[in-house]
């Protein structure tokens, strides 16, 4: 082997080696539950106040989303809804119905 292949293979294995390892850290930034990358994350509440988050994801999605809005309306709670943007265009009346409910 030449001494420039040589060279190649070791500025190749270095490079991978450094590509697995930034890729490996960005993996564990992002599934850390206090990462800001994506806005502000609520990763605890109140000490003084017993009080739960309520999360929705993929939606909305009728008639599901519906009931579940029946439900939070019916005992005052609100939640946090996760949706998906085809499913937005598909169904606004029920996205406009959880912002107005306060959600």
């Amino acid at each position: 082997m030449s001494l420039s292949a040589k060279r190649f293979a070791k500025r190749t294995a270095l490079t991978l080696v450094v590509v697995i390892l930034a890729a490996f850290i960005a993996y564990r930034l992002m599934w850390d539950p206090t990462n800001q990358f994506f806005g502000k994350t609520l990763v605890h509440g109140p000490a003084n106040r017993k009080v739960v988050a309520l999360t929705y994801d993929d939606g909305p999605n009728p008639p599901y989303t519906d009931e579940i809005l029946n439900v939070l309306e019916r005992e005052h709670v609100h939640a946090t809804f996760f949706l998906v943007g085809r499913a937005v265009e598909a169904y606004p009346k029920t996205v406009r119905r959880e912002v107005a409910l306060g959600n």
